[in-house]
């Protein structure tokens, strides 16, 4: 194999490792990312929140009026119990029942609205307990399919990291280290020449260093970029 398709074939495999190595970071991330179940589990809290405060209204109304009737029964009691000698008594008792009757009156009121509420809190509940099962559920599959992912791609960086070093080793050390230089400066060390246009930096090149580079006897650099210039056979 010659130099230049060592040093190609080494850039290729570079090249896979890197996207594999890179899409390994991104599952890493993924896996730690929970923030759709997060934000089902908010809202899920809010809504049993929401249902407790209303159910805490609803016993507090519930004590109020069972307080009221009571008062309400003591009085109507002493008003038809023929045991109050003042008409101004029984006038003052008369019109704190009615001041009752219509306290109770909007007490209930408000206890049926609640339930309304209550009603619609516990729905809401329900629907935000299934949208949290599916949340869950919907983690554990892309967790699944994750880790089967990665999974795969540690053996594919495996199997390129000794390609890499197979290929590393039948490079020739003035080659390699040409070539490890102008990766670690341009990002890529060999590029394809067609049609004596540098696929890197899409300088047209001489016929004669077109040749060379087919040839394939020696490295030959664009004059532009620098790179290696490879052309396959």
């Amino acid at each position: 194999m010659r130099t230049i398709d060592v040093l190609h074939e080494l850039q290729r495999v570079d090249t896979a490792l890197a996207a594999d190595r890179r899409r390994l970071g991104e599952i890493v991330a993924a896996l730690r990312d929970h923030s759709a179940l997060d934000e089902a589990s908010q809202r899920l809290a809010q809504a049993r929140a929401e249902l407790e405060r209303l159910q805490t209204e609803q016993r507090d109304q519930e004590l109020a009026i069972e307080t009221q009737r009571a008062k309400l029964k003591e009085i109507n009691t002493k008003l038809y119990s023929g045991k109050v000698p003042s008409a101004k008594e029984l006038d003052n008792l008369s019109r704190e029942a009615d001041m009752l009757r219509r306290l109770l009156s909007a007490r209930e009121d408000t206890l049926l609205e609640l339930y309304d509420r209550i009603e619609a809190a516990q729905a809401a509940v329900e629907a935000a307990e299934r949208a949290h099962r599916e949340a869950e559920a919907a983690l554990r599959e892309r967790q699944a399919e994750l880790r089967a992912e990665g999974r795969e791609l540690e053996a594919a960086v495996a199997a390129l990291g000794a390609q890499r070093t197979e290929l590393r080793a039948k490079a020739p050390p003035r080659a390699l280290a040409d070539y490890d230089r102008l990766a670690q400066a341009r990002g890529t060390a060999v590029a394809e020449l067609r049609q004596r246009t540098c696929q890197a930096c899409r300088v047209s090149l001489p016929l004669g260093d077109e040749t060379r580079a087919r040839v394939g006897q020696e490295v030959v650099h664009c004059p532009n970029c620098g790179r290696i210039l490879w052309v396959p056979l």
